[in-house]
């Protein structure tokens, strides 16, 4: 890493280097000089031109898949005639197709380009969703699931990894935690929502249920069109940073991850060897993907039944739809808050701790205990931890591995068990368990001791995993004879100077 061209960027902001001021992007290190209003600057278009729209896109992704939830107080399961395991096997259908379009999404993010792909699926799952509107027997209804699995399944992993090419490692929890902080609001935003639509119950002989799709459903649809004129593909692409700011912004990014100076983002080709070795010699992809399952299956359980189980407490369907959104807020709020104090200390495996013990109080009152306020009470405590604990898991991936196809394919693996708990969580809480729920809940109680256990064996790998590499760095870097490219390209982060974060 020495050798480069030393950067400075001066008070007005271009960047100055007499020496080499010809020097390719891929030169600037961080021995170059940045000034702190110039990058303040660069953040701020990228959080306003990258994080707003991931958060957007991902807000629309969880209303849309989880409003079928607040679609069922609305009437949805008995205007179609559905029993508990009819509405339940139409929810797991779409986790099925979700599941399998997840790592052939990812892995044509960067090849079809991700300015493209982004928008065209949040369009067709907008017009999906509007369809849902219309379904009038279990067979259309789970046709709808399944076309929304299938083009939903690729956004989420593929917002984690777009985003994380704008950013450096120690920035990237904080926007992680705004994206994922979209299911709290979804879910708070999704109850006031429901709750004023289902009041058009009856306008135009269509019912209140139908009008929650149709409305959402349309919106989606929109904000998909619009975005195809708002992303750029890349970093160097971004047009709405000026060239100076481009310059820099690539500079800090060179900085931080030292792997982008063997080959440049734009210059990346697939590469089967590092979905090979992503998916068969990384360890920690089984321990934070088995986290993520249990994540998930809490997660959304929470997100599907959460309107069902306050309603349980004995409201009507209006007030219950209102009594789901303040568990959100506060989720947001704490959510927000916590991935501030991660970035800035550069760790995730404690906050996964911390959370998840807090969703274990918040399950466990809600279990233990037969009163209303209390049981209302652990539904703050339990959503909190619950949402909380997701961005670590899913910035924790991105911040400990690499190149761009590696980075990929964990990813959409680990985004794959996720899902494979929500697949789960589908059969968790039917209506013949109503009121308590006791088999769901005992469920998740279990289910979110599971990320606890993975935060801290993950800690373990890490710190010997690191302690290791460092031994062992003649061994590991003598195959490429000083070819320090090469040897990034291949490596990836189990290169000895690649720092893994606890």
């Amino acid at each position: 890493m020495s050798g480069l061209p030393e950067v400075e960027v001066k008070g007005d902001g271009v960047l100055r280097n007499e020496k080499h001021h010809s020097a390719s992007l891929n030169s600037y290190d961080e021995e170059g000089v940045i000034d702190k209003a110039v990058e303040r600057r660069i953040l701020m278009k990228l959080d306003l031109w990258i994080v707003s729209f991931m958060t957007l896109f991902y807000l629309l992704s969880f209303l849309d898949r989880s409003n079928i939830g607040n679609a069922r107080v609305a009437g949805l399961q008995a205007d179609l005639k559905l029993s508990d395991y009819q509405y339940q096997l139409a929810i797991t259908f779409t986790y099925v197709p979700y599941i399998i379009s997840e790592l052939p999404s990812n892995l044509l993010l960067k090849i079809v380009g991700p300015q493209i792909l982004l928008p065209t699926i949040v369009t067709i799952w907008g017009i999906i969703t509007l369809c849902q509107g219309f379904c009038h027997s279990l067979g259309t209804l789970v046709v709808c699931r399944v076309l929304l699995g299938f083009f939903e399944g690729g956004l989420l992993p593929g917002i984690i990894l777009y985003t994380s090419t704008f950013y450096k490692r120690s920035e990237l929890q904080w926007r992680i935690g705004l994206i994922f902080s979209a299911t709290s609001l979804a879910g708070a935003f999704g109850g006031l929502l429901a709750a004023a639509i289902q009041q058009m119950n009856g306008d135009k002989g269509i019912r209140g249920w139908s009008w929650i799709f149709i409305i959402e459903g349309t919106v989606t649809a929109l904000i998909g069109l619009i975005s195809y004129f708002i992303l750029p593909r890349s970093p160097s692409t971004a047009t709405f940073l000026t060239p100076e700011e481009q310059i820099v912004l690539l500079a800090r990014l060179n900085a931080d991850k030292p792997e982008t100076r063997a080959v440049a983002y734009e210059d990346e080709h697939f590469d089967w060897s590092q979905v090979k070795r992503a998916l068969m010699n990384t360890p920690q992809l089984w321990i934070l993907g088995l986290g993520l399952f249990g994540n998930g299956m809490t997660l959304f359980g929470l997100a599907y039944f959460l309107p069902s189980i306050v309603g349980a407490f004995g409201y009507s369907s209006t007030k219950t739809q209102l009594l789901t959104v303040p568990p959100y807020a506060v989720a947001f709020v704490v959510t927000m808050t916590v991935s501030f104090f991660s970035d800035r200390y550069r760790m995730r495996g404690p906050v996964i701790i911390g959370m998840s013990a807090i969703a274990l109080i918040g399950f466990g009152l809600f279990f233990a205990n037969k009163n209303v306020h209390v049981s209302y009470l652990g539904v703050f405590f339990a959503v909190t931890g619950v949402y909380c604990t997701a961005p670590s898991f899913c910035t924790w991936i991105p911040n400990n591995s690499a190149p761009h196809y590696k980075r990929a394919s964990l990813l959409a693996m680990s985004l794959i068990l996720t899902n494979v708990g929500g697949i789960a969580s589908t059969w968790l809480f039917p209506t013949s368990a109503a009121p308590r729920y006791n088999g769901g809940i005992i469920a998740d109680l279990v289910c979110a001791a599971v990320p606890l256990i993975c935060g801290v064996l993950n800690m373990i790998f890490i710190s010997w995993g690191t302690k290791r590499k460092q031994e062992r760095r003649g061994e590991i870097l003598a195959p490429y004879a000083g070819d320090e490219k090469r040897a990034w390209r291949e490596l990836g982060d189990n290169h000895p100077d690649f720092k893994w974060l606890l």
